[in-house]
């Protein structure tokens, strides 16, 4: 089986977050015309910092990128596909300057571990319930 290139693994990637170029690049302070040029493999000697950025935005490791590893464990994050209102979010969030993104990701946390906490609670209501039932 034939091994995916850097560039495909970076197109596909973007592909599948339904990001533009110009979304990433700003992010990553990499231009379009440069990311371009990596998913088409015109430039292959990508800069490590530059891997690190886009490993970052499109939530994988380096090393998947890289095609050192052909899945990349740390979520599967490579196949997931976002509906319209999802994109829309993400569009959004990458217009935010730094300071207001890191505002963002604070509230976000804060909500998902509230999630987290209601969903033990409601477990724990269930097991004593079933328990006294």
């Amino acid at each position: 089986m034939k091994k995916e290139s850097i560039g495909t693994r970076l197109r596909h990637l973007r592909a599948v977050r339904g990001l533009t170029m110009d979304d990433v690049g700003k992010v990553t302070d990499i231009s379009k015309q440069t990311l371009y040029k990596y998913e088409k493999d015109i430039i292959t000697n990508i800069p490590s910092d530059k891997i690190e950025a886009l490993a970052k935005v499109y939530d994988v490791k380096p090393s998947y990128i890289m095609g050192w590893v052909d899945v990349d464990m740390s979520a599967d994050a490579s196949r997931l596909v976002l509906d319209a209102q999802a994109k829309a979010h993400v569009r959004a969030y990458l217009s935010l300057s730094k300071e207001d993104r890191a505002k963002v990701d604070e509230y976000t946390e804060l909500l998902a571990d509230k999630a987290r906490d209601a969903g033990r609670d409601s477990q724990s209501s269930t097991a004593a319930e079933d328990k006294y039932a």
